[in-house]
């Protein structure tokens, strides 16, 4: 997915020296887990469980409802749960608040990322539930994201380089 890798590099860049190495990992892990928590699931459950069940089952409703989790609201929900459920040693330094605040904010611009792709039908309401209007302007395709590559990577090393390591 072309998308993921693009969502890493842009999270990777936009911090640029500002968080520690540590804290980083944790910011570009929140700017494609949207992605993992949503898509996933629903592409998993939809190629190998409802082939599996009956035909009189229907099971839409609940693979569709993954989606929900990339939304705003779906997605800050999910980063409370994912913080307050690491275990300790898997924290380190940051604190269980800075943790969401960093999975947050890398969501947070993959999903502002996302409005600016087109789809073939109507993709993300970001104001759900106060509005099912769909919010995308349609500036590029979302498989097109590798054209960013060229610039982004050496960006990333040079963002990746500049963050301060954990001190001991």
């Amino acid at each position: 997915m072309p998308d993921l890798l693009t969502h890493s590099l842009l999270n990777l860049v936009l911090p640029w020296g500002r968080l520690r190495r540590d804290e980083l990992g944790v910011f570009v892990f929140g700017g494609v887990l949207p992605d993992l928590i949503s898509r996933v699931p629903a592409m998993v459950l939809g190629r190998w469980l409802q082939p599996v069940l009956s035909d009189d089952m229907d099971i839409d409703w609940f693979i569709n409802g993954f989606s929900a989790l990339h939304l705003p609201a779906g997605y800050a929900a999910a980063a409370v749960f994912l913080a307050s459920a690491l275990p300790r040693f898997m924290i380190s330094a940051s604190s269980r608040l800075r943790v969401f605040t960093l999975l947050l904010g890398g969501g947070l611009i993959h999903l502002g990322m996302d409005m600016f792709q087109s789809h073939l039908r109507p993709a993300y309401r970001y104001l759900f539930p106060l509005s099912l209007r769909p919010m995308e302007l349609g500036w590029f395709d979302p498989d097109l994201g590798f054209y960013s590559w060229p610039l982004l990577v050496p960006l990333a090393w040079f963002a990746w380089r500049r963050s301060p390591r954990l001190s001991k």
